[in-house]
């Protein structure tokens, strides 16, 4: 069983966060600290508003309008408008579709490609999305759709998806398999 909890910054106001026994694992704050999505115990994702004092509020994600199996929620934009979203295609929970959550309309916007991906962030600008298949990392324009190839890791050196973006958008870092877990760094052109 898995729980989340929430502590305030002064080591304060410890709590469970639950919603009808439903347990909750990878939560991810939004950056304003008014939302927090969840990946549910038995596959779903719940997004729940926190507002100062009050018990959390917990409603379901979306359903993908294609029936798509819910996999699990990624980031956050920068002003936490928008939720990047992971679904599971044939059930195959490593890869999947990217969508962004617009919040406030509930509305889903599809990253189109042909291409199933493993993981994904947004640029600390959040004018776009870095994601990976695991042997490739890809820079995805929100604005123009415009897909570019920004990486391609050593066939013996699979990377297994957990990789973080630089907050200048400079250069991102990811880890690969091999023997034991390396670290790798990417440097990549003005965007």
């Amino acid at each position: 069983e898995y729980q989340t909890w929430t502590i305030g910054a002064d080591g304060g106001g410890l709590e469970l966060l639950k919603n009808q026994d439903v347990g909750f694992f990878a939560p991810i704050p939004s950056p304003d600290g008014r939302h927090l999505a969840v990946f549910t115990w038995g596959g779903g994702g719940m997004l729940a508003s926190l507002a100062a004092g009050e018990e959390p509020v917990f409603e379901a994600l979306p359903p993908h309008p294609d029936g798509l199996t819910l996999s699990r929620p990624l980031d956050w934009s920068a002003d936490s408008s928008r939720l990047l979203v992971h679904w599971a295609v044939e059930h195959r929970w490593g890869d999947g579709v990217l969508t962004i959550l617009d919040v406030d309309s509930g509305d889903y916007r599809t990253i189109e490609s042909d291409l199933l991906f493993k993981e994904a962030k947004f640029t600390a600008t959040s004018h776009a999305v870095i994601a990976t298949t695991g042997w490739e990392f890809f820079w995805i324009d929100l604005e123009t759709d415009e897909m570019r190839k920004i990486h391609t890791v050593a066939r013996d050196a699979p990377g297994d998806g957990v990789f973080d973006v630089a907050p200048d958008d400079s250069w991102l870092c990811y880890t690969s398999r091999v023997v034991e877990s390396d670290i790798w760094m990417i440097e990549f052109d003005e965007q």
